[in-house]
């Protein structure tokens, strides 16, 4: 098995970084718009979670600040899987359920 990629690791914290700038700006940027740019994320985000396929529609007056942020979302969860934190989700629950094993019970 071969040494795991350190510029992969380097990568996807860079990407998460920069996910939490874009929405720290996001925030303020949506403090200082009307409720109505607010809303439209809002029908979007409804629109994807519901799977509407015309809901990129709502997504063609928003500030480019928002559309970045959703794309590096996006990005995040594709390349997630690829990366050493995927141990963070991947626990290994077989061994909190079976028997415990003898490895050296003192005989040769």
């Amino acid at each position: 098995m071969g040494r795991p990629c350190k510029y992969g690791t380097i990568a996807i914290v860079v990407l998460i970084f920069v996910q939490i700038l874009t929405g720290l700006l996001g925030t303020y940027v949506t403090s200082q718009s009307p409720l109505e740019a607010y809303m439209t994320i809002d029908h979007w985000a409804q629109g994807l979670f519901i799977f509407k396929p015309d809901s990129w529609i709502h997504l063609l007056d928003t500030s480019l600040i928002h559309k970045i942020h959703i794309l590096l979302g996006f990005l995040i969860v594709i390349v997630f899987p690829f990366t050493k934190l995927m141990h963070m989700v991947a626990t290994p629950l077989q061994y909190l359920f079976r028997p415990n094993k003898v490895i050296n019970n003192g005989s040769l």
